[in-house]
């Protein structure tokens, strides 16, 4: 993957320079809820259209889109999830026809002159023969290959090395066309740092005793992102609270998370906080003790960034694309992609003064190191393109 990020190098150093406006098209299949794939995208949009470009959301489901940006709703299809994603893809096809200067898609599709790819490999998940066959497997697989399969000319911006690695191994892609983004943390997001004084006055506000120790959980898909994981291992904690921000309390996800913690007997200690941004989810990074992620599967982790930012420590799988900041910065753990709940508990086990000392250690880590430049690589990379394409006959 080193070649990857050298011709990212390359590619920026050769087409940096002047881009005229441009009619850009950015599609995604839906902007709510807005999960981390729909908050790049419409991050992504902003920073286009401040340098002047016309930027239109393509896209089946938004209530607004911020200042400046263009809407075009697309009425969904389909019966299934893989049946939608097709329809909208000739849909979408159809509809910027002609119409861009760039189209821009955030789920793999035919047609796209830039993929920003936030998903895993769908073939490298995919390896049985058996799972092959079925319509989702062929429909996903298809629209995955336009983009990545040899011969295309999609160019391909992806978030770790570990996700461009499984595209690379499964279509043998070409590394001229990928492009691994630094970590795209938005710098507005990062919280300021409070003393000693005004973090027992938040906890206190947020209802956290003194003496306990918090685990914070962000995430929007309770089984993907593990908060089954870190219940069972609340139960092996009895000096732990697990703060859980993302799913809807009352939404159907969470109801087997309620009836585990219930039958574990630690519902006592689970605080279910639903959907949390802006200044509610710094309050929260600035209050929790460590970042719980046992993640079964993270592209990149986004929420470690944040964690780090804020000095949190975390506790995360080895399969999560920003694992290694983990270990960079001395903040935290990084334990398997397999782990056990008496695992996950042995890590989670450190003392307050260890605590502390990651604490610092992702300050001093985030001090010296930019997380927050990948957005910017992006949208040079977007121009690139574009001059790439006026310039071909």
């Amino acid at each position: 993957m080193e070649d990857i990020e050298a011709q990212r190098e390359t590619q920026t150093v050769e087409t940096r320079g002047a881009v005229h406006r441009l009619d850009i098209a950015i599609v995604i299949f839906r902007l709510e809820p807005a999960g981390g794939l729909e908050i790049h995208a419409l991050r992504l949009a902003e920073d286009l259209a401040a340098r002047g470009h016309r930027v239109t959301m393509v896209t089946t489901r938004a209530t607004q889109v911020p200042s400046g940006i263009e809407l075009h709703r697309i009425n969904p299809r389909g019966f299934t999830n893989h049946g939608r994603i097709a329809a909208f893809a000739q849909d979408m096809a159809r509809e910027t026809a002609g119409k861009f200067d760039l189209v821009i898609g955030f789920q793999r599709m035919p047609g796209l002159d830039v993929l920003f790819c936030g998903d895993w490999c769908f073939a490298d998940r995919n390896r049985q023969w058996w799972k092959a066959l079925s319509p989702r497997a062929r429909t996903l697989g298809a629209l995955e290959k336009a983009c990545f399969g040899r011969g295309s000319d999609t160019l391909l911006l992806l978030l770790a090395r570990p996700q461009a690695g499984a595209y690379q191994r499964s279509y043998d892609t070409e590394l001229e066309r990928m492009i691994i983004l630094p970590p795209t943390l938005d710098a507005k997001l990062i919280p300021h740092n409070i003393d000693v004084s005004e973090r027992a006055a938040l906890r206190e506000k947020l209802g956290y005793r003194a003496d306990e120790i918090v685990w914070l959980w962000l995430g929007l898909h309770p089984h993907t992102k593990g908060l089954d994981r870190a219940v069972e291992t609340l139960a092996l904690t009895p000096s732990a609270r697990l703060v859980a921000c993302g799913p809807d309390p009352e939404g159907r996800k969470i109801q087997t998370i309620r009836k585990q913690a219930q039958a574990l007997g630690v519902a006592d200690r689970l605080t279910l906080n639903g959907l949390t941004r802006g200044d509610a989810l710094k309050d929260q990074l600035r209050a929790a003790d460590l970042l719980m992620h046992p993640a079964r599967l993270d592209v990149t982790g986004m929420v470690i960034a944040e964690a780090l930012a804020a000095g949190l420590p975390v506790i995360a799988t080895a399969n999560c694309g920003f694992a290694p900041l983990v270990e960079e910065a001395a903040a935290g753990i990084v334990v398997s992609s397999d782990t056990s709940p008496r695992e996950l508990a042995d890590a989670a086990s450190a003392d307050r003064a260890t605590l502390t000392r990651w604490s610092q250690s992702a300050r001093d880590y985030v001090a010296r190191t930019d997380l927050s430049t990948g957005m910017a690589v992006a949208v040079e990379a977007i121009e690139a393109r574009a001059l790439q394409k006026r310039s071909q006959p």
